[in-house]
């Protein structure tokens, strides 16, 4: 899948905020707290919270973003029940 060539131009489709508060009935047995809508000029889709801190995890990992502290991690397995590397 290729991207935009421009950086602006990801940035310019961001999906725009919904007010309304998401329907959980729609899937009860959904586990995830928080989603976060991306979009870029082909395609919409949803994140979960917790794949968005395993792609965290790894860019630590591998020297894209500053280490975090240990604590932090621990304390996001306790709540999340991640599979995380601490």
């Amino acid at each position: 899948m290729k991207g935009p060539k421009n950086p602006t131009q990801c940035l310019n489709s961001m999906v725009q905020k919904n007010a309304e508060t998401p329907d959980k009935s729609a899937c009860p047995t959904c586990e995830e707290e928080m989603f976060f809508a991306l979009k870029d000029a082909h395609h919409e889709f949803s994140l979960p919270l917790t794949t968005l801190l395993q792609c965290l995890q790894l860019a630590e990992h591998h020297g894209g973003v500053p280490t975090l502290p240990v604590e932090w991690w621990v304390q996001l397995h306790q709540r999340y029940e991640l599979k995380l590397r601490i």
